[in-house]
């Protein structure tokens, strides 16, 4: 993904969660479930998986430099971030909703 089609997808979307993360990357491996098990949980969200072997543009933008790194937007707008994974769904749905 690039850049332009990420900022379009902000301006579609009034709340995103994007995890940063990677194939080969063991804690992200662990978190891709909870991750794809909780979008389901919060239909008004946008959840976006973001490899950062193919989107270096948006890793630089964001600062991204380690994995898995979440980020919460509202519109263009970062509301909080986080690196490291979480260890359970009951933790990633407290830190969406706080």
């Amino acid at each position: 993904m690039i850049l332009k089609e990420f900022k379009e997808l902000q301006k579609q979307n009034s709340k995103m969660v994007v995890v940063f993360s990677a194939d080969w990357c063991g804690p992200c491996r662990v978190f891709a479930p909870i991750f794809e098990d909780t979008s389901e949980k919060f239909p008004a969200l946008k959840f976006l998986k973001l490899n950062v072997d193919n989107c270096g543009e948006i890793c630089a933008q964001y600062e991204v430099q380690s994995i898995p790194t979440m980020i919460l937007f509202k519109g263009t707008e970062i509301v909080k971030e986080r690196v490291g994974g979480f260890a359970n769904q009951a933790q990633f749905i407290q830190w969406i909703e706080s």
